[in-house]
């Protein structure tokens, strides 16, 4: 009899104790304030030349609170925004990560710019030569400009008279 009374007994405690680090996890989860958090691989700001390839060096996420400190985070990062290299311009991709209803997002800016001068040629004539008599004749040239293509009509063309 002794033994089953004994026997309860310790039941009575070990479910308290069970109880008790339950509520004990629960509290320090909560109080934890866990949340993930994103960190961008890269640069903040990324500078693109026009008609490069744009290949996005991603980011990080993980989990952090209080108490417990990182962790993994295993859940799902949207990715939003587009680059079109194709077109000058600025451009957000967004990056966003949630962990018990918190969201928290993270930006990375993209400017898209055209830094390569337009290339003339000049043309000439096989054979051609200027002479002191004949002076010089403009045989002509071509304007090229890798975003706007031909551009050779928008060439402003002067002459100089130099001795």
């Amino acid at each position: 009899m002794e033994n089953k009374k004994t026997h309860k007994k310790l039941k009575i405690v070990l479910l308290v104790l069970a109880a008790y680090l339950i509520v004990i996890a629960a509290v320090a989860f909560f109080v934890d304030a866990r949340h993930a958090e994103i960190k961008l691989l890269g640069q903040e700001e990324i500078t693109l030349e026009y008609a490069e390839g744009y290949i996005d060096p991603g980011v990080e996420a993980c989990l952090n609170g209080r108490i417990f400190g990182p962790g993994e985070y295993h859940g799902a990062i949207s990715v939003s925004g587009e680059v079109d290299s194709l077109k000058l311009g600025d451009y957000t991709i967004s990056y966003t990560a949630a962990f018990l209803g918190r969201e928290v997002s993270v930006s990375r800016l993209v400017h898209v710019v055209d830094t390569t001068a337009p290339v003339i040629e000049l043309q000439h004539k096989e054979g051609y030569k200027a002479t002191w008599f004949t002076g010089y004749e403009e045989e002509g040239f071509t304007a090229e400009d890798n975003v706007d293509g031909d551009i050779s009509a928008r060439v402003e063309r002067t002459e100089t008279d130099e001795k």
